[in-house]
């Protein structure tokens, strides 16, 4: 069995509030519909050749999917 490398952000506020997102019903870089759609998760995803660790897939992944900078 093949094992991707993946990370997620889980951003914690001072007062204990979590940042989630809701997943979308279509995935329109692919062209394809969510697996779970409406389900709220973290941001995350797929390690890519690009970055360094996983510390910058998931910095990576939480900018992409948030639009946070």
């Amino acid at each position: 069995m093949e094992v991707e490398k993946a990370a997620l952000l889980c951003p914690v506020s001072h007062s204990g509030e979590v940042f989630m997102i809701e997943r979308s019903f279509f995935n329109e870089k692919l062209n394809i519909p969510e697996r779970f759609p409406g389900e709220w998760t973290f941001a995350g995803g797929h390690y890519s050749p690009g970055d360094k660790d996983l510390i910058a897939t998931a910095e990576r992944e939480f900018r992409e999917e948030t639009g946070y900078e």
